[in-house]
């Protein structure tokens, strides 16, 4: 009874969190056409140029992750790939680390492969976004991150070597083996990991030299890490989430920076909608297409 109290208790709570993050974007953007509009004033050719290569890249970054896919499963690149858009789709309304262990493990009953994918993906999100925290000045939340993540690798190697014979411990060891017992595609998907991430940080540049007036490029590096990391911590709840909490973790960070911030706003905005919105619409056909299928039967 408690933990269902609790379950249902935390759900609200990150709901609404999610709700005051989309309050708050909604009120900075001012979600109007001439408030948009102004993204576009004036911008050339050239500039141009850096928003079809962030389109470009959405495909790059994709690939990745249908690659990263293929790797964990053994399924072809078309299985891949309709995995993948499916758990982005269904990310649209319950929060994406969850999404991703349904959809892609629909298909093989087993949710080994869908594990390791995420936490390897989020590792790399904190690793970076820790680093980037020293960058912008926050030395003593670095330190601070540090520590945690040190006090935290301690834990798991003890907790993996340990005796304790639980139900919840032996559990716990049983997902930690599988990193342990498949290090080389661990490390395969680490890398590709680590690929997509810069390929989003190229996107988020791209995006900010075809928006801003002015830009710093090392501030908008270590300010993208920082948002990423608010990002992955803080409990979202599905597409609220992601529209609200990212956007408003950019207010945060960039305020002072002397950067437009509302404008580096919508960039994130524009960065979410380019890399989200055309897989998942490839994702809810796929749905559609298993739903006729099963009416079909």
């Amino acid at each position: 009874m408690k933990k269902t109290v609790f379950k249902y208790s935390f759900f609200i709570a990150k709901s609404l969190l999610a709700l005051l993050c989309v309050v708050f974007v909604w009120k900075k953007l001012s979600f109007n056409f001439n408030n948009f509009k102004m993204i576009f004033q004036g911008a050339d050719f050239e500039r141009y140029m850096f928003l079809f290569f962030v389109v470009l890249l959405m495909l790059v970054n994709w690939f990745l992750e249908v690659l990263k896919w293929k790797l964990l499963s053994g399924r072809n690149l078309k299985n891949s790939f309709e995995d993948t858009s499916k758990s982005v789709a269904l990310s649209l309304l319950i929060p994406s680390e969850i999404a991703e262990l349904v959809t892609k493990s629909f298909k093989i009953h087993k949710t080994n492969e869908a594990i390791i994918g995420s936490v390897v993906q989020t590792l790399v999100t904190i690793f970076f976004g820790i680093g980037s925290l020293y960058f912008l000045g926050f030395v003593k939340l670095f330190f601070v991150g540090i520590g945690f993540v040190v006090l935290v690798i301690g834990f798991l190697i003890w907790l993996l070597k340990s005796n304790i014979n639980c139900g919840f411990v032996n559990e716990f060891k049983e997902k930690l083996s599988l990193f342990v017992n498949n290090k080389k595609i661990v490390f395969s998907v680490l890398m590709l990991a680590i690929v997509r991430y810069l390929v989003f940080v190229v996107q988020f540049i791209f995006l900010a030299i075809f928006t801003l007036t002015y830009i710093n490029v090392s501030l908008l590096l270590s300010g993208f890490g920082v948002m990423m990391l608010v990002k992955t911590i803080v409990p979202s709840a599905g597409i609220l989430g992601d529209v609200g909490i990212r956007e408003v973790s950019a207010y945060w960070v960039f305020q002072d920076s002397g950067l437009e911030v509302v404008k580096v706003m919508w960039v994130s905005l524009i960065l979410w909608a380019v890399n989200i919105l055309p897989i998942s619409m490839c994702g809810i056909w796929f749905w559609l297409k298993r739903k006729n299928n099963s009416n079909s039967l």
